[in-house]
């Protein structure tokens, strides 16, 4: 078996995942092409910052002393921000500059393609396969969610950015039911958090309990009911 990425610091294995093809074609394996994929994103968020670019690039292949003796010391403070346990990118987060939150977002979305990626081939059962603690890389999630949400306002790519980032994130870990009639729907978390939407409100609000008589679905048709119900309010 062949280590395809370590997304959160979870090894993912390539062979026995037996992940579809095309999947490897958009997210190739590796650490060097992680950082060639953020470095692209960050390109297209925001280009002309060398240094940015070249701390995605290599902040998983390098240290932060390899990075500044190569290309220099605002690279290597850079790199430095997505290097770490989760706890220190996160405390990092709360401090950095616009350019270091543009950073830390790429590299998190880009992680979590990585694990959509799996949980699209293999479903659930990818927490207990690699031992993965599903409510931790949760909370995890939402707190870097909750820390970058000023990225919606800065500028227009990186809200698509974040944006996608919470679609992948309701995909890997909410649990979506709708009632028998498809009236009305209910999105549980991990964390016991629960919320309910209807035809006759569509949008998601918290809620103390689920619904009766529910029905999984998938979190891409839950949302898809919820904008075909904003399109018939309108």
């Amino acid at each position: 078996m062949k280590e395809l990425f370590r997304p959160y610091g979870y090894t993912l294995m390539q062979g026995a995942a037996r992940v579809p093809k095309r999947v490897h074609v958009s997210l190739s394996t590796g650490k060097r092409e992680h950082g060639r994929r953020t470095s692209e994103i960050i390109a297209s968020v925001m280009p002309r910052i060398r240094s940015l670019e070249q701390a995605a690039r290599v902040h998983d292949i390098m240290s932060k002393e390899e990075i500044r003796q190569r290309y220099g010391e605002y690279a290597a403070d850079y790199a430095a921000l997505i290097q770490g346990s989760r706890r220190d990118v996160l405390r990092r987060c709360r401090d950095a500059e616009p350019p270091g939150r543009i950073l830390i977002l790429a590299d998190f979305h880009d992680q979590l393609m990585i694990l959509s990626a799996f949980f699209e081939a293999e479903g659930e059962k990818i927490w207990k396969k690699y031992r993965m603690n599903e409510k931790e890389l949760y909370r995890f999630s939402r707190t870097m969610q909750q820390e970058l949400l000023d990225m919606v306002s800065f500028s227009e790519e990186t809200a698509v950015l974040y944006i996608d980032s919470l679609c992948m994130i309701n995909d890997l870990f909410a649990v979506s039911y709708a009632d028998a009639d498809g009236q009305i729907l209910c999105r549980e978390y991990p964390d016991g958090e629960c919320f309910t939407a209807g035809r006759e409100a569509p949008l998601w609000l918290p809620a103390e309990n689920g619904i009766a008589n529910a029905v999984r679905i998938s979190g891409k048709a839950a949302d898809a009911l919820i904008s075909r119900w904003q399109n018939e309010v309108l």
